[in-house]
């Protein structure tokens, strides 16, 4: 086609890093356009990939472009110039599959300003040759890239992507090989709107063993926290954020540290010892040991899975149907159809005003702080026994999987046996750290939380209104911890059960909806504390 004129594209691509060292869309085209004009080519059409990395030919909207253009202009298009092979691809496989076989089949050849090619079968086996060199050096900086990622990951330092939670942080650590300053990357809190803070609750409340993650990443929706990319948290998120060694101040990757624990050179969220629980808990839920239906997941709801229908003797749900106007109206109803359903506003009234009825006596509430703070020191002292008792067991199952490598060592047992031996070790002893757990938080209680309790059973009902969502559950099933019984239709109050320490006063204090003129339970230090049944008071 010597003297006669052809007909060309013009392709450019450089990565962001490329384009930090020089080499930019506008170098390329110069060339480009040079070379098109001492080899007698008209450039019709430009195509390019501004910071676009060259691993896959599908990622980089500019060369789709070209490709398709070319295909669309069968005949019209004979050759595509490009400032070198790499500009293309830098992968032998991704060139191989995608782009050669488009060109090649629209009659389009490739000519590049750096190499000497030729449409002809040497000319392609140079390019192909080129190409995999271009692949060859890609590999060669991404195991180099990995290794040191590997290297600085068990040095301490952070490597991937940012957790919410977290502000990335670069700390100069001097000067590298190449006489360039080398920083690593450290993670630090991020205070804006309380993201850090929100995080550290989530972990903190899945530690305390009560709820599932379905329900944390429910309630963690409605406090507002949000994933990284600002969109509402997920279930999957919220197990993510769980898993993650960052917030207990570790770093663990299968690829970077081999799984292994490694201290970062930060500070966790959390301590080590909440994280390790939190990973038991999950472990347990995997179980099915866990059971979610009595738990409350609706701050709109605080009184769903306390009151219960005294028909059915179901726990009322929540709902919110729409009202005329559209707009949803919150409400308590039993799952029975015909049981009733009353709205949540005149529900929180009603268990308002009941709790405004029930007062302990004064003597009832200086024996309760005398038999507590007695109960007290005992617990700890049998807490005591029990934790040194479940550490024994747990030192007993750690020997006994170190006796059980030994053997492995030896040759005395199958990699099959010692598996399942150290499978099953592990396995106790997570369930000893559980029971240690909750042996040492019988440890926690003191003679202040005692004073707490006491000032909330002289004004329950204030307590409750002041009082969060999570607190609002607490009290409830500290004062009914078998729930309380509400006829929907006659909006009445009763319990089987009520804490012991409460009694009741006179009849301009009785329960909502009750006809007796006093409804009352003594205490007595000969007798156990009672609640008489009757018409308001009914199990």
């Amino acid at each position: 086609m010597n003297g006669i004129e052809r007909v060309g594209c013009g392709y450019t691509r450089v990565s962001t890093e490329e384009q930090a060292q020089g080499l930019s869309l506008d170098n390329q085209k110069e060339a480009i356009i040079n070379y098109a004009k001492l080899h007698n080519i008209k450039i019709v059409k430009w195509f390019e990939d501004p910071g676009v990395s060259a691993k896959t030919a599908r990622l980089r909207p500019g060369l789709q472009a070209m490709l398709q253009y070319v295909a669309k202009n069968k005949g019209e298009i004979d050759t595509l110039v490009v400032y070198d092979l790499t500009r293309l691809s830098r992968n032998a496989m991704s060139f191989s599959s995608e782009i050669f076989p488009t060109l090649s089949s629209n009659g389009v050849f490739v000519e590049s300003t750096r190499e000497p090619l030729s449409n002809t079968p040497l000319g392609k086996f140079v390019m192909n040759i080129g190409i995999s060199f271009a692949q060859l050096d890609n590999d060669t900086k991404s195991e180099l890239v990995k290794d040191n990622m590997r290297t600085n990951a068990k040095n301490g330092w952070w490597q991937t992507s940012i957790p919410v939670g977290f502000l990335g942080k670069k700390i100069d650590v001097g000067i590298g090989n190449n006489k360039k300053r080398k920083t690593h990357t450290i993670l630090i809190p991020n205070s804006n709107n309380n993201e850090a803070a929100n995080i550290t609750w989530l972990l903190n409340r899945y530690a305390e063993g009560d709820i599932t993650v379905k329900e944390l990443s429910e309630l963690a929706t409605q406090r507002g926290i949000k994933r990284k990319d600002g969109k509402p948290i997920t279930y999957y998120a919220t197990r993510t954020i769980l898993t993650n060694t960052a917030y207990c101040g570790y770093i663990c990757s299968k690829k970077l540290t081999d799984g292994e624990m490694v201290k970062a050179n930060f500070d966790g969220l959390i301590s080590l010892e909440t994280f390790n629980r939190i990973q038991r808990l999950l472990g347990k839920q995997g179980r099915g040991k866990y059971n979610s239906k009595n738990y409350v997941t609706n701050e709109m709801y605080p009184l769903k899975g306390i009151l219960i229908c005294p028909l059915c003797h179901t726990p009322l749900r929540g709902t919110a149907p729409t009202d005329g106007s559209g707009k949803p109206s919150p409400r308590y109803c039993c799952n029975t159809k015909g049981h009733g359903s009353i709205s949540t506003n005149e529900a929180h009234s009603l268990f308002n005003a009941f709790l405004r009825s029930i007062t302990p006596t004064d003597e009832a509430i200086k024996l309760f702080k005398t038999i507590v703070n007695k109960m007290i020191k005992k617990q700890i002292l049998e807490s005591t026994k029990i934790t040194h008792n479940i550490r024994e067991q747990i030192n007993k199952i750690e020997q006994r999987k170190i006796n059980t490598l030994c053997k492995f060592a030896d040759d005395t047992i199958t990699a099959e046996e010692k598996d399942l031996i150290v499978d099953k070790c592990n396995s106790e002893i997570s369930d000893r750290q559980l029971e240690l757990d909750k042996a040492n938080s019988h440890k926690q209680i003191t003679e202040a939380q005692v004073e707490y309790v006491c000032n909330f059973m002289t004004m329950p009902a204030k307590m409750w209104r002041d009082a969060g969502f999570e607190s609002k559950v607490a009290l409830e099933k500290m004062i009914f911890p078998n729930g309380l019984e509400f006829d929907i239709k006659a909006r009445k109050f009763g319990t089987g059960q009520i804490s012991p320490i409460y009694s009741v006063i006179s009849s301009k204090k009785s329960p909502v909806g009750s006809n007796n003129d006093v409804w009352c339970a003594r205490y007595d230090s000969n007798v156990r504390p009672s609640v008489p049944q009757t018409d308001a008071l009914s199990s």
